[in-house]
């Protein structure tokens, strides 16, 4: 799905983008350009780019078979 309608920037690329680079809102804002127009995608964009995060954190702590009260 459509994400940055500006910058032809989806959901998936987002996604991608997190997995290579992680939760840098700023490196990802100047590498795909989300964000830098309108704007009216940024909450959107910085969702699915703090929910990926957070999904590679768990998978990657399950893992390992840590919690985070470990």
């Amino acid at each position: 799905m459509y994400v940055c309608i500006c910058h032809a920037v989806t959901d998936s690329q987002i996604k991608e983008f997190a997995a290579s680079n992680g939760c840098n809102w700023r490196k990802m804002r100047d590498e795909l350009k989300t964000g830098n127009d309108c704007g009216s995608c940024a909450i959107k964009a910085k969702r699915i780019l703090t929910d990926s995060c957070s999904k590679s954190d768990e998978a990657a702590l399950s893992a390992d078979g840590k919690s985070e009260r470990n």
